[in-house]
This record gives C-alpha cells, structure tokens and sequence, in this order.
C-alpha cells in the first residue's frame, strides 16, 4: 500500500471526495486546509467558507515539506531535514 491519502470531507453524516491526492492534511480553525503530497509539494485548498467547506480548487505554495499544521497562530511546516518552518505568504 502506498502512503497516499484521498481527501473526503464529511458533509452531515456522510462523507465526499475531494479530488487531489495528498499523503497528510491539517484544517485550521479557520477553516484554512493545507496539505502535503508524496513530492512533499505544499497545498491550500481555495474558496473555503463556511457556505461551501468543500472549497474550489488546491492551489500550489512555494516550497517543500514533509508535514504542515495551521493553527491559531499560524502555518507552520516540517522539511525531510526536520527544519521547523513558519509560512509568512
């Protein structure tokens, strides 16, 4: 098996598909999505909002990483080197 995560999000008691391929994903309080793929390329999910939480797109950020988290205070990230980073962008 490769370590390949589908995104689905969960619309009431079901869940849907969200095409893109990602290996980890982390949602803000927000509402920001962020994730990395198996290029460890980082990702935004556009057009977020609480009337649409599927968003529109993934758009691609400058970069590389193994990991990112967004929270309260901001996105942060994880380089293959174990390099803490924060996103200024």
């Amino acid at each position: 098996m490769n370590n390949i995560l589908l995104f689905f999000i969960a619309i009431g008691t079901q869940w849907r598909r969200i095409k893109g391929k990602l290996k980890q994903i982390e949602s803000g309080p927000n509402g920001a999505v962020w994730g990395v793929n198996r290029k460890n390329n980082i990702l935004t999910r556009a057009g977020v909002s609480r009337r649409n939480p599927v968003g529109t797109h993934w758009v691609t950020v400058g970069g590389r990483l193994s990991h990112v988290t967004v929270g309260c205070t901001g996105i942060y990230g994880v380089s293959r080197n174990y390099a803490v980073w924060r996103y200024t962008g």
